[in-house]
């Protein structure tokens, strides 16, 4: 049997670029923050936290 690590999520480590953009949106699905919210806490352009929700919401996390 498998053993499985018991992370909380912000230990996970981060290895590609996926992975960091989906960790950067997550608050927004889980209705923490909105879009206009975590676009401003890691100053980043709303239209970009909207396209990697979008993407992520049509394709998921590959």
């Amino acid at each position: 049997m498998t053993a499985q690590l018991a992370l909380r999520f912000d230990e996970v480590p981060v290895t590609d670029k996926t992975q960091a953009r989906y960790l950067a949106i997550a608050p927004c699905p889980a209705g923490k923050l909105s879009a206009i919210e975590q676009a401003r806490l890691l100053n980043l352009s709303y239209q970009k936290v909207t396209r990697w929700l979008r993407d992520f919401r049509q394709r998921g996390m590959p």
